[in-house]
């Protein structure tokens, strides 16, 4: 059997055609995509080192056009430099007693010292993926263990067949069951380029007005394979953004309301029948996106469950 380990991103076209725990409308002949998602629920598939994620391919070639490996490599080489060296000029705004912790007039405070050195950073390695045209990246979904089964079957279905098919959206994969239970699941949803916000915003209107779902964060394959992770020392943020940073709150909630509305209209029939929707009581606290708390400077969407999976970035040979 064909096997792939934790770090890798993006199935290649040679490994979809012979990777059981994929799909793609090359194997719907032999195996439809509904029979698949019934097949091979990622909260009764265990991981035992060779079925890490589940994938699902709305075309064979996922391949990203005008890159390379050794661009790659070269890129994330330099964006890990990057990030070490943000991680030790943060370690030495945070010690030196000199800067003050406080607001003072003319003078930047640590926070400021910090936001200032983590932007620099984050416009460094976004450059460095456009110079190495490699731009891909994923809208990120957590779902508790419960939610996962069903949350991935309607993404894969509509990234085949429904209204994902008609975006940028190319591929997803959902992470199998770990030798320890977890609260919560990843999904990651890739689009060839996360980092130009117009695509991104693409799906992320698709995924909330026609199906009702609001992903986490997006987060560049090149922050991913350079080892950032949230709460990672450097503080900078390990997502590009957040859905409220594309499409206002008010607009998003809006969206998901007329989505819900026009689901009871219809009888619950469709594709996003058998959605739980919360209708009263208080939504519950989430972390900030970006503190003022001068304590907990580095308040990040949280991608823990995909770092475990992403113990470290493997060199790609």
């Amino acid at each position: 059997m064909a096997a792939v380990t934790a770090d890798v991103e993006i199935l290649p076209a040679a490994l979809l055609a012979v990777y059981p725990y994929s799909w793609s409308p090359a194997r719907d002949v032999e195996t439809p995509l509904d029979e698949f998602l019934k097949k091979y629920p990622p909260s009764m598939v265990v991981d035992d080192g060779t079925k890490p994620w589940i994938w699902v391919s709305k075309a064979l070639r996922t391949t990203e056009p005008h890159t390379n490996d050794e661009a790659r490599d070269t890129a994330t080489a330099a964006a890990a430099s990057i990030i070490d060296e943000l991680t030790a000029k943060v370690k030495s705004i945070d010690e030196n007693a000199s800067i003050p912790v406080r607001k003072k007039k003319g003078v930047q405070n640590k926070k400021e010292l910090r936001e200032e050195a983590q932007e620099e950073a984050k416009k460094g390695i976004l450059e460095l993926a456009k110079e190495a045209k490699w731009t891909m990246g994923k809208w990120l979904f957590f779902p508790g263990p419960e939610q996962v089964d069903g949350l991935w079957s309607r993404i894969a279905r509509s990234l085949v067949s429904g209204p994902l098919s008609h975006t940028p959206a190319m591929q997803a994969k959902v992470a199998t069951e770990g030798p320890e239970a977890s609260s919560t699941r990843v999904i990651c949803l890739y689009l060839p380029d996360i980092i130009d916000e117009e695509p991104a915003r693409e799906v992320l209107k698709c995924l909330v007005g026609e199906m009702g779902i609001v992903p986490t964060s997006a987060k560049p394959n090149i922050y991913t394979c350079a080892g950032l992770t949230s709460k990672h020392p450097s503080g900078l943020r390990s997502s590009v953004y957040t859905p409220q940073e594309l499409i206002p709150k008010p607009e998003i909630e809006e969206m998901k309301k007329k989505y819900f509305a026009d689901l009871e209209a219809n009888g619950n029939d469709g594709p996003g029948a058998g959605v739980k929707r919360k209708v009263t009581g208080k939504p519950k606290p989430k972390a900030a996106v970006d503190s003022d708390d001068e304590d907990n400077p580095f308040d990040a969407p949280s991608s823990d469950e995909e770092e475990k999976k992403v113990e470290k970035k493997k060199s790609r040979k």
